[in-house]
């Protein structure tokens, strides 16, 4: 369970920065800061979807074994 923890922290602190990223490029490309709040939620609320879809499986089999 630990390097579970370990990997999700990771994960966000990965996702983090890219909001910072994909936020500063946004602004730099003249998007309003409101537009470009927008798209980073709503990639951050996609890329969450992903990240649960992917993992479904491998979250199914740790229940299992407990």
């Amino acid at each position: 369970a630990t390097w579970l923890r370990s990997l999700i922290v990771n994960t966000k602190e990965v996702i983090m920065g890219m909001q910072v990223t994909l936020f500063r490029a946004l602004r730099n490309a003249k998007v309003g800061n409101d537009d470009a709040q927008a798209v980073v939620e709503e990639l951050e609320g996609h890329i969450a979807v992903k990240i649960t879809e992917a993992n479904q499986q491998l979250v199914t089999e740790l229940r299992i074994q407990r």
